[in-house]
């Protein structure tokens, strides 16, 4: 019994030892210094972590020589960043997003931190224009997000001192032109995102800093033609997106020197037509995403050179009818969607000869389902998934037609090598 009371009483004397040193632990640990007549708080939830709550400004920083991996200080009321702001801290990312900053950002306000910061986000920040230099000594700056702000130009050579950058963000902006000079210095970026800004041209000497560029997102523009070499810098991309500019010419050789490119994009836009082997060097292509457009028109050279395609996606044109021959060569065609066209039928010998088709779809075309379609029949058994509706009986599916109609089918031939009939 006595030594249950020992022990009792030992805990408590324990657990109220530890209560009395934990602020101290807290405040070495944690090398942040908070204003005694604000509310700001700043803890350490682990050694190598801070985060921030109820900031009107920058907390002062004690450096303690221990290299920190973030601090978190988003949605705060942080007016503006003074100079030397971070003088004091090794922090390899800091996160500012949703601040009020504004045109309070001082050009040294990063200075200090150019062995350690690697990661720095100010998107939705409402900043409507950048010191010139002030990114300067962030040499070992990857990352840079500064989308959602009010940003309608960068200073030429802004980036000169970020030779690491690998990926930036600037979506959501307002810049209207990309100078010749803007990029210079990104020499190892991979990903750049200029989506919902208001460029209406590309200047083929912007994009010649970024020789190992991959991803290149342009969307949401206004860029109404695309004219031909623009791109033909970014002899590394993989991934270009142009979806939702309004985008209704392009020129032959517009694609020249994107050889490794995989993904396009230009959904959502007013092209009505595609020159001829517009694609001819994109042997490496394998998604093609063109729906919601206006074409009506595709002709029998349009996709030539597109040996790796994969997904075709021509859904919610005008399309009436495709060309004999058209993919025949596309023998790794594994979808066509072509939903929400005008067809009223799909020849066979539209289709590569020799594909291992996964889905065609056929919905939403006023398709007459007859003998011209009946090798349709003969993929779904082989496992291809087709999707449709025949027009005059809105309720049975391609798939199953000669379930329905096996009197008026019975005739028809699935082989057609040359095309020559209508079956």
């Amino acid at each position: 019994m006595r030594l249950s009371v020992y022990v009792g009483v030992a805990s408590t004397l324990y657990v109220a030892v530890v209560a009395a040193l934990a602020p101290q632990w807290r405040a070495t640990g944690c090398p942040v210094q908070t204003q005694a007549n604000h509310s700001n708080i700043c803890e350490c939830l682990s050694f190598d972590e801070i985060r921030c709550r109820h900031l009107d400004k920058v907390p002062t920083f004690i450096g303690n020589g221990r290299e920190y991996s973030a601090i978190f200080m988003s949605h705060q009321n942080i007016p503006g960043i003074p100079r030397g702001a971070f003088f004091d801290l090794r922090v390899r990312k800091i996160v500012l997003n949703w601040n009020p900053l504004g045109n309070g950002v001082n050009e040294r306000a990063f200075s200090g931190l150019g062995e350690t910061l690697v990661e720095l986000q100010m998107g939705g920040c409402r900043i409507k224009s950048l010191p010139d230099r002030l990114f300067q000594g962030l040499q070992n700056l990857r990352v840079l997000h500064l989308w959602g702000n009010k940003l309608d130009k960068l200073p030429t050579g802004i980036f000169r001192d970020t030779p690491q950058l690998e990926e930036l963000l600037l979506w959501g902006n307002r810049i209207r032109r990309l100078d010749d000079m803007l990029f210079s210095g990104l020499g190892n970026l991979l990903r750049l995102d200029l989506d919902c800004n208001r460029l209406t041209d590309l200047d083929r000497e912007s994009f010649r800093h970024m020789p190992k560029l991959e991803a290149l997102r342009l969307g949401g523009n206004k860029i109404n033609s695309l004219f031909a070499r623009r791109l033909e810098h970014l002899t590394n991309l993989k991934v270009l997106n142009l979806d939702s500019n309004g985008l209704a010419f392009l020129f032959p050789e517009a694609f020249a020197g994107l050889s490794g490119l995989r993904s396009l994009r230009m959904r959502h836009n007013q092209i009505d037509f595609i020159p001829d082997s517009i694609f001819k060097n994109l042997r490496n292509l394998t998604s093609l995403l063109l729906h919601d457009n206006k074409l009506k028109t595709v002709w029998p050279r349009t996709f030539d050179g597109l040996d790796s395609l994969q997904t075709l996606d021509l859904s919610r044109n005008f399309i009436s009818e495709l060309p004999d021959g058209l993919l025949q060569r596309r023998t790794k065609l594994r979808q066509l969607l072509l939903d929400g066209n005008s067809l009223n039928t799909l020849r066979k010998c539209v289709l590569p000869r020799h594909a291992k088709m996964k889905t065609l779809s056929l919905t939403g075309n006023p398709v007459e389902c007859d003998c011209r379609l009946a090798w349709t029949v003969k993929m779904s058994d082989g496992g291809v998934t087709v999707w449709g509706t025949c027009s005059t009986d809105p309720d049975g599916s391609l798939a199953g037609v000669t379930n329905r109609r096996v009197y008026e089918m019975a005739s028809c031939s699935f082989s057609n090598p040359d095309c020559s009939r209508n079956t």
